[in-house]
C-alpha cells in the first residue's frame, strides 16, 4: 500500500506520433526523494494517461484517473492547468473527506493563500521547491506532528490559514537523487530532459521562473553528476535525446563548454537541445554545442519591438536576437518563443513583432506565438492586477474554456486564476488582426509541425 499519491496534473499535447510532452521531473524528484526516505509512492501522470479519455479536461476522466489513491494525495499544476485541479479535488474529497490533499508547483505557489482561503478542501499548499519540504511533511502526518513545524507550507488549522516559515533553497543540488525514471516509461514522452542548474538571474516581468526560485539565485549541479544522470539515461534507458530544462542553460560559457566537452570525452551516443537566452551567445559557443550533439535551441525572443524588450527587460535588441538567430540556424534548428498583449505595447509594437515572427519563419526558425499571461509571482502581474479582465473568446479551441463551470470558477475567482486574465486595453483589436494572419495564440505551434518537429527529436533529419 502506497504512502502517498504524486500526480503530474498536465493534459496531453501530443505529436504526429502519439506521445505527449517532455518527462515531469518536478514531481519525479519528489518522488524520487520520498523513496530514498522511506516512504512507498503511488506516481501518476495524467500527460499520459488523459489520453485514455475522449475528454481528458471532463470531471469524470480526472476522478477515474484518480480512483485508488492513497490517502494523502499531491497534486503539482500549473496556473493553467489549476482551474481543472480545483473542480476535480472538490469532487475528490466530498468522496474522501478524511483524505489530505496537497498542492504544489509554479501556479499554486503564486496564489497560495487564495486557493486556501476559498477552497476549503485543499489542506496544504508547498511553496516554491519541494524534494526536502514534502519529506519533511510526510514525516509530520505520519507521526502526527505539528504542520506549522514544517518550512515551506501554507496550510489551514481550524479556520486558520498558517503561513509557515519559507525553506532555504537546496544549495547542493548533487545531494538529491535522481528523478524516480523507473515510474514511467520513458518512450512514452517526445524527450526526455534533465536540469544541471536551478534559478534564473534575470528580470524579465512577464515571468514568473525567477520569483519560484528565488530572484537572482542560480544553484548549480556539478557537470560530474549531470554526466553520470545522461549515462543513466542512455545504457539503462536506451535514451538517445534529451532536452536540457534550465531556465537559461548557457548562462555560464565557461561551464557550458565543460558540458560539452565532458559529452564528446564520454563518448556518449546523444543529441540534445537547451533553452537559451540571447544575449549570451555567440557563434563559438554554438559551434562547440554542435559539435557536442546539440540539434535544436529555443529561444525566448518575445518581442519584435525594442520598446517592449526595454520594457519587459529582456536586455538586448532586435537587431542583436536577428544576429544570434541566423549565426544558430547556420548550425542547427531554432525554436523562438513570441508574445504579444503587453499593457505597454502600441499597435506599432505589436505590428514589429508579427513582421518578426513571419521573418523568421521564412528564415526557417520554428516560431511559437502566444499571449502574455498574467502569472501571480511576475512584476507584470503586481503591477496591473488591479485593471485586469477575462476574455474567454481568446482562447478558442481551449480544452478548459469548453465546458462552462470551468468558465465560471474563473470568472468567480480572479485573484486565483490571474493567468486567464489580461491587462492589455487593445487586446481584442490586435487579436483579429493576430487571428487574420494566423498569429493569434499558439496557432504556430508543435502541433501544427506535427510530424516535421517529431522527427528533430527521433533523428529523422
Amino acid at each position: 500500500m502506497s504512502d502517498i499519491t504524486i500526480v503530474n496534473m498536465y493534459f496531453a499535447d501530443l505529436d504526429g506520433d502519439g506521445k505527449g510532452g517532455f518527462v515531469p521531473l518536478g514531481p519525479l524528484y519528489l518522488t524520487a526523494a520520498l523513496e530514498e526516505a522511506g516512504f512507498a509512492v503511488d506516481f501518476r501522470d495524467y500527460l499520459v494517461a488523459g489520453r485514455q479519455f475522449k475528454d481528458p479536461v471532463a470531471l469524470t476522466s480526472i476522478l477515474s484517473f484518480l480512483e485508488g489513491s492513497a490517502g494523502i494525495l499531491a497534486v503539482g499544476c500549473s496556473s493553467c492547468t489549476l482551474p481543472v485541479v480545483i473542480m476535480a479535488l472538490e469532487s475528490w474529497k466530498r468522496e474522501r473527506p478524511d483524505a489530505t490533499v496537497i498542492l504544489g508547483g509554479i501556479g499554486p505557489t503564486g496564489v497560495a493563500a487564495q486557493i486556501l482561503e476559498y477552497f476549503p478542501f485543499i489542506d496544504i499548499i508547498i511553496l516554491g521547491e519541494g524534494e526536502h519540504t514534502i519529506v519533511d511533511l510526510m514525516r509530520t502526518l505520519e507521526s502526527g506532528g505539528r504542520l506549522d513545524r514544517v518550512r515551506g507550507i501554507i496550510h489551514r488549522r481550524e479556520d486558520a490559514i498558517i503561513l509557515n516559515p519559507p525553506r532555504p533553497r537546496i544549495r547542493d543540488l548533487d545531494s538529491l537523487p535522481f528523478p524516480a525514471y523507473h515510474k514511467v516509461d520513458l518512450n512514452q514522452y517526445t524527450c526526455t530532459g534533465l536540469i544541471t542548474a536551478r534559478g534564473c538571474p534575470f528580470q524579465c516581468t512577464f515571468c514568473d521562473v525567477a520569483p519560484f526560485w528565488g530572484r537572482g539565485h542560480c544553484h548549480r549541479r556539478s557537470i560530474t553528476n549531470v554526466m553520470r544522470e545522461i549515462r543513466l539515461l542512455s545504457e539503462e534507458y536506451g535514451q538517445e535525446t534529451i532536452t536540457v530544462f534550465d531556465e537559461t542553460f548557457p548562462i555560464s560559457r565557461g561551464r557550458v563548454m565543460e558540458f560539452c566537452r565532458a559529452i564528446k570525452k564520454e563518448d556518449v551516443k546523444l543529441r540534445w537541445t537547451c533553452s537559451a537566452r540571447i544575449s549570451p551567445m555567440d557563434p563559438d559557443l554554438l559551434r562547440e554545442m554542435k559539435a557536442s550533439g546539440c540539434f535544436m535551441v529555443f529561444y525566448g525572443v518575445e518581442s519584435g519591438s525594442d520598446h517592449v524588450l526595454r520594457l519587459t527587460k529582456k536586455g538586448y535588441t532586435r537587431r542583436e536576437a536577428e544576429l544570434v538567430i541566423d549565426s544558430s540556424l547556420r548550425l542547427m534548428f531554432v525554436n523562438a518563443f513570441f508574445m504579444w498583449g503587453f499593457p505597454f505595447e502600441s499597435i506599432a509594437d505589436f505590428f514589429q513583432t508579427l513582421e518578426f515572427v513571419e521573418q523568421t519563419a521564412r528564415a526557417g526558425v520554428i516560431p511559437v506565438v502566444h499571449i502574455v499571461n498574467s502569472l501571480p509571482l511576475s512584476e507584470l502581474y503586481l503591477q496591473n492586477k488591479d485593471n485586469l479582465r477575462f476574455l474567454p473568446q481568446l482562447y478558442e479551441g481551449s480544452l478548459l474554456l469548453k465546458h462552462p463551470e470551468i468558465v465560471a470558477l474563473i470568472e468567480n475567482f480572479p485573484t486565483v486564476f490571474p493567468g486567464f486574465y489580461h491587462c492589455d486595453s487593445l487586446i481584442l483589436e490586435k487579436f483579429e488582426i493576430a487571428r487574420g494572419r494566423g498569429l493569434a495564440n499558439n496557432l504556430i505551434t508543435l502541433d501544427a509541425l506535427g510530424q516535421e518537429y517529431a522527427s528533430y527529436y527521433s533523428g529523422e533529419d
